[in-house]
C-alpha cells in the first residue's frame, strides 16, 4: 500500500492454503479447500476539517467452494456456511475522528454475490475518566446496522429481518 498525509490505496493478494485435520468420526465437517483472496480499496480525507472517504473491495475465489459435508450419517444433508463471510463484497463509508471526544462512522457494505446490503453506523464519545495519567479513558459507544437482502443467502443474507443495535464500553490501559 501507499499512504500519503490525506489518501492511501492498497492492493492485497493472499494464497490460503489450509492444513487438512480430521475431525472426530461424531462431528459433520467440510474440508476445507485452498484459496486466492484479493483486494484492493483507497481511503481519502479531502481537507483536515473533513470526514475520512474509503472504499474497498474483496473477492475469494476457493479452488473448491463446495465440497461435501461429512460426518456419522451419510444421508443426513447438513448446509455449514463457508469459511469466508464473501465471495465478492465492496464497502465505502466514511469516518469523523477528529471531532474531539467524539467518533462517528458509517458504511455501506454490499454483497455482490448474493445481492445484501449492510448498512452500519457507529457513535463513540472517548471520556476523561482515565484511571492514570497517561490513561486514555474510557469510550462509550452505540451503534447499529440496517440489513436488506433478496436472497437470504451469504453472511449478510442468513439475518434478513434481524436489524440491530449494540452498545459497548471500552478501557485502555
Amino acid at each position: 500500500g501507499w499512504r500519503e498525509n490525506r489518501w492511501g490505496i492498497w492492493v492485497s493478494g493472499t494464497r490460503d492454503t489450509p492444513k487438512q485435520i480430521l475431525a472426530p468420526a461424531t462431528s459433520y465437517w467440510r474440508p476445507m479447500s485452498a484459496a486466492w483472496i484479493f483486494s484492493t480499496g483507497f481511503n481519502v480525507k479531502p481537507w483536515s476539517a473533513a470526514p475520512q472517504f474509503f472504499a474497498g473491495f474483496v473477492r475469494v475465489l476457493e479452488d473448491s467452494p463446495n465440497l461435501p459435508v461429512t460426518g456419522p450419517v451419510p444421508s443426513l444433508s447438513i448446509s455449514l456456511p463457508s469459511r469466508f463471510a464473501f465471495e465478492k463484497a465492496i464497502k465505502v463509508g466514511a469516518n469523523w475522528d477528529d471531532l474531539g471526544p467524539v467518533q462517528t462512522s458509517v458504511a455501506v457494505t454490499r454483497d455482490l454475490g448474493n445481492q445484501a446490503d449492510l448498512i452500519s453506523a457507529d457513535f463513540g464519545y472517548l471520556t476523561d475518566w482515565g484511571l492514570t495519567r497517561t490513561s486514555p479513558g474510557v469510550r462509550l459507544g452505540l451503534g447499529a446496522d440496517i440489513i436488506s437482502t433478496g436472497s437470504g443467502s451469504g453472511w449478510i443474507g442468513q439475518y434478513r429481518g434481524n436489524d440491530r443495535a449494540r452498545g459497548s464500553i471500552t478501557y485502555e490501559f
